[in-house]
């Protein structure tokens, strides 16, 4: 989902905020585009004290990532996109040593199969076998 900016938040709650009678919360939503109607307009009018600042993204509580993208994209990508050009199926467990000696972190078989999934955009895909002769 793409994210609005602030300033682009801004101008959407000013909009709400000067619209006079028949100005309604869905109405403005629907208007820009903003998904989750006026719930989401409530939620960032909570948040609003009349500037843009206050409407900036803010860095959140949570655990740190196991492997950054580029880490992952360096050293899950290249294995699995040759496990793929074999045309065989990729075995995370197979994988999890090797990326795991590369990477010098320990990380879970879980969370290396959602890196595969979600942050290298890896998509499971379903293909017709091939004889042998056309395979080389």
């Amino acid at each position: 989902m793409k994210q609005l900016t602030a300033e682009q938040k801004h101008s959407i709650l000013t909009h709400l905020r000067s619209g006079g009678e028949g100005v309604s919360a869905e109405g403005v939503a629907a208007a820009h585009g903003v998904k989750g109607g006026s719930s989401t307009l409530k939620k960032w009018m909570k948040k609003w004290d009349g500037t843009a600042q206050s409407l900036q993204r803010r860095e959140v509580s949570g655990r740190p990532r196991a492997l950054s993208i580029a880490q992952a994209t360096r050293h899950l990508k290249p294995r699995i996109l040759a496990v793929n050009r074999r045309g065989q199926a990729v075995h995370y467990t197979t994988l999890l040593p090797a990326v795991t000696a590369a990477s010098g972190k320990k990380v879970s078989l879980r969370t290396l199969q959602r890196y595969g999934k979600e942050d290298l955009s890896i998509k499971q895909r379903r293909s017709k076998k091939r004889p042998a002769s056309e395979r080389k």
